[in-house]
């Protein structure tokens, strides 16, 4: 029998043949991660150019109608503006126009940016966001959420009252200050729009407080309505809105009255419009008729028909007609026949708005801190500060000095996100046991009126802490009863406060829906997010979208808790910005993730 020299691998060959597969795999998959990295990076600098390339056609062809100016504006703002774009559209970002052409700026998609330098596009994994946040005139309120922690410069420009023919429009008034604000406080920013010029015909209101050109059928004239105030404050709002949240103003300069022109034959009545305030409005020019008067910081102006808290008047309706009131923290009054509407008042009282004045144009001047005016002969129609505003107002905030953020300092390798949303299946449970010192302020978004929905709370035997939508109304729960409810809209953004102010106050978006709710009681197990607990039992999941929720201990801010997403696993929950804990649903099922955060 011959005999079998037939050899298999030895076990050193079989490994050595493994390990050198292994390599080969290891080095094409790198290779393959490499190049999806490499497609992705170039796919956003390919958005970037779209993008570039639109604003830059949107901003030539708009230079002999000026809506576009040398500035810099949000990506937010340039849609607001009409900026038709195909492909894919940034989630953030700014850019800087020069001479009609985007020169630098910083573009977001998905965590992932394009940066711009010198009108070129590039790849980046993080760039700088805007030193400035401007905004022109957009017709709608738009929101700052601040980034870091800081002190912030704000200066506000009111808009131009409408020109009667040859008389011009009041200008609009200037104010400026500093505020100390923390990461996550919201800014709400309105801006004033010129008011407009009217040949008999009854006019049109402009943003934010206008009044409104009357009607002069009975000879050729030209009338103008009132400049809109521009504002910001810290909740939502148009100023003509605000008269319940005065300590939510923050500042406000005056739009100014809009001008009357009347003509019979060879006889001409010119009046122009009265600036907008400082502490007073100005009294619009008159010759023979009545004009309307400023608004002061108690009073609307009066004179032909008198405005109201941040409304100008506007002015009647039938011969013989007259010109509208400028918005402010109280409006002008309108003017009656050919004279000019009122200027509205600026607004700098606000306790925390420091190194404050306001400037107007040939006006009364005040030297109390809460009201410092100074009288100014400058007009510009770009805004300039210490200086009256031509055309539209304009919102211009600077950081002064401003740190880094809680959340960058804490949570390396974590995503920030607009909102993290729950099914009805999932819960959070915490280490926060309810007491009566407690506050919640809770901003969330109602996504389902059909069932009860309860996005947080706590249960010992019949004591309860939670909020709930059940049968289309928000309701509070204490102590096992339903003290307090208020309808509400499906699709709808709500913040609550319960006690935030150690006050027992149940609010709804500002809204005291209860100023006397009872105490908590005893509460031995901790509060549940998305759920309740009850007895130790999480129970009552919901359907909800939460943006922010702050707790307080005798109105000392203990826990912040905003959405966000770690990036080693793409898991999303919410980071506690003081402690630097990251906490997540215990169910398989993950939170639905909002967009990214610069």
């Amino acid at each position: 029998m011959g005999k079998n020299n037939k050899k298999g691998f030895t076990l050193v060959e079989l490994l050595a043949v493994v390990m050198v597969l292994a390599i080969i795999v290891v080095l094409a998959f790198n290779k393959i991660k490499n190049s999806v990295k490499k497609s992705n990076q170039d796919a956003v600098v390919a958005n970037g150019i779209v993008f570039v390339n639109a604003v830059n056609d949107e901003a030539s062809q708009s230079r002999i109608t000026n809506q576009f100016i040398d500035d810099e504006y949000t990506v937010s703002a340039l849609y607001s503006m009409g900026l038709s774009l195909t492909g894919t559209k940034p989630d953030s970002g700014y850019v800087v126009i020069e001479n009609g052409e985007v020169v630098s700026g910083c573009l977001s998609y998905k965590g992932e940016y394009a940066k711009i330098e010198h009108g070129e596009v590039s790849y980046a994994k993080a760039c700088e966001s805007t030193s400035d946040y401007t905004y022109a005139y957009l017709g709608s309120e738009e929101v700052l959420t601040i980034d870091k922690k800081g002190t912030y410069k704000i200066e506000v420009w009111g808009a131009q009252g409408g020109d009667g023919n040859t008389s011009e429009g009041g200008y609009g008034g200037y104010a400026t200050g500093t505020i100390n604000l923390n990461e996550g406080d919201k800014l709400y920013i309105n801006v004033g729009q010129q008011g407009g010029t009217y040949s008999q015909i009854v006019g049109n209101t402009s943003y934010n407080g206008g009044g409104a050109a009357g009607k002069n059928s009975g000879y050729t004239s030209y009338i103008g309505s009132g400049g809109g105030a521009s504002s910001v404050a810290l909740s939502s709002g148009e100023l003509k809105n605000m008269s319940s949240k005065i300590s939510d103003i923050i500042i406000v300069a005056g739009g100014g009255g809009g001008a009357d022109y009347w003509q019979s034959g060879s006889s001409i009545d010119s009046e122009g419009g009265g600036a907008g305030g400082g502490y007073i409005g100005v009294t619009g020019k008159n010759l023979y008729h009545t004009a309307g008067t400023g608004g002061t910081q108690s009073a609307a102006g009066g004179g032909g028909v008198t405005g109201a808290f941040g409304l100008g008047a506007s002015g009647p309706t039938g011969n013989p007609g007259g010109a509208g009131g400028g918005g402010g923290f109280y409006g002008g009054g309108a003017s009656r026949d050919n004279a000019g509407g009122g200027g509205g008042s600026g607004y700098i009282a606000n306790d925390r708005l420091q190194n404050k004045s306001m400037y107007c144009y040939n006006c009364s001047v005040s030297s109390a801190q809460s009201t410092l005016t100074i009288t100014t002969t400058c007009a510009s129609e770009s805004p300039k500060s210490n200086c009256s505003k031509k055309g539209n107002g304009y919102v211009k905030i600077t950081p002064v000095s401003k740190g880094t953020s809680s959340f960058d300092l804490k949570f390396n390798g974590y995503k920030k996100l607009t909102y993290v949303e729950s099914n009805g299946t999932q819960s959070i449970l915490t280490d926060i046991v309810p007491s009566d010192t407690m506050g919640v302020k809770a901003e969330v978004y109602s996504t389902n009126t059909s069932s009860d929905l309860i996005y947080f709370g706590s249960k010992t035997n019949d004591t309860r802490y939670w909020v709930g939508n059940y049968s289309n109304s928000l309701y509070f729960g204490i102590n096992g009863n339903t003290n307090n409810n208020t309808t509400i809209s499906v699709n709808t953004k709500y913040v609550v406060k319960f006690n935030y102010n150690n006050d027992r106050k149940l609010m709804v978006n500002d809204t005291v829906v209860n100023s006397s709710m009872p105490t908590v009681g005893t509460v031995t197990h901790p509060m549940a997010i998305f759920a309740g607990n009850a007895s130790g039992t999480i129970n009552y999941k919901s359907s909800i979208r939460l943006y922010d929720l702050s707790i307080t201990n005798n109105q000392t801010e203990s826990y912040h808790f905003i959405p966000c997403e770690r990036t080693s696993d793409g898991v999303v929950g919410l980071c506690e910005l003081l402690s630097g804990n990251f906490i997540t649903v215990d169910q398989t099922t993950p939170l639905t993730k909002g967009e990214y955060i610069n």
